[in-house]
């Protein structure tokens, strides 16, 4: 499928995939739909929509933001890209050069999740402060910064390719000065993480 380029940073083509247009819209659709069954009495059908779309695209705007910040750490710590593709809830960066250190791939792993919480802490600040009496805004506001927590967790898990993957391997880089053992130690944790979420859902499925 053909990329949208929407801009570009220091040279780098930031596109868009047409998947992240449809998830916009399904996030759209899923969260109206959470408001028409859980707030009907409060919200109309209009109301409804109008918070699922702009908590949506202010949310994938966040995550925008979060790999624009990313990229400027990633290029600080000598890391070389081609462009960048935006799918579903994250990027997909084409990597002509990697980072070489171990330090620099921790900085650069932290960025994201960081960048989750900054956003998350600064949006829940302003809903908690504000004496707007305007529900729509703050409805919209405190979701943006709920989704913006569970983005940020979900990417500190240590798996594959996940910022989490990358911190944990990094971090052992670091300590043990094998960037192999790290790779080693995350490999194995992988393993650890998938048996277990396996088991949980046979047990979950027979209980």
């Amino acid at each position: 499928m053909r990329k949208l380029q929407i801009f570009k940073i220091c040279g780098i083509p930031f596109r868009f995939h047409p998947y992240w247009f449809a998830i916009l819209f399904f996030l759209s659709w899923s969260i109206s739909n959470q408001i028409n069954i859980t707030s009907a009495e409060i919200y109309n059908f209009k109301e409804s929509w109008l918070i699922g779309f702009a908590t949506s695209f202010l949310f994938l705007s966040s995550i925008i933001f979060q790999e624009a910040i990313h990229t400027f750490v990633s290029l600080d710590q000598g890391v070389k890209i081609k462009n960048i593709t935006f799918y579903f809830l994250g990027a997909i960066s084409q990597i002509e050069k990697d980072c070489q250190t171990a330090l620099g791939n921790i900085k650069i792993a932290l960025v994201r999740p960081l960048s989750c919480f900054v956003i998350a802490s600064v949006l829940l600040f302003i809903s908690f402060i504000s004496d707007s009496k305007e529900q729509i805004v703050i409805n919209i506001v405190t979701r943006v910064a709920i989704l913006n927590l569970f983005l940020g967790f979900l990417n500190l898990i240590p798996i594959g390719s996940l910022d989490g993957g990358t911190l944990l391997k990094s971090i052992i880089w670091y300590f043990s000065g094998s960037k192999n053992k790290g790779k080693e130690i995350l490999n194995k944790t992988n393993f650890v993480i998938s048996i277990s979420v396996f088991i949980f859902g046979i047990i979950t499925l027979f209980t």
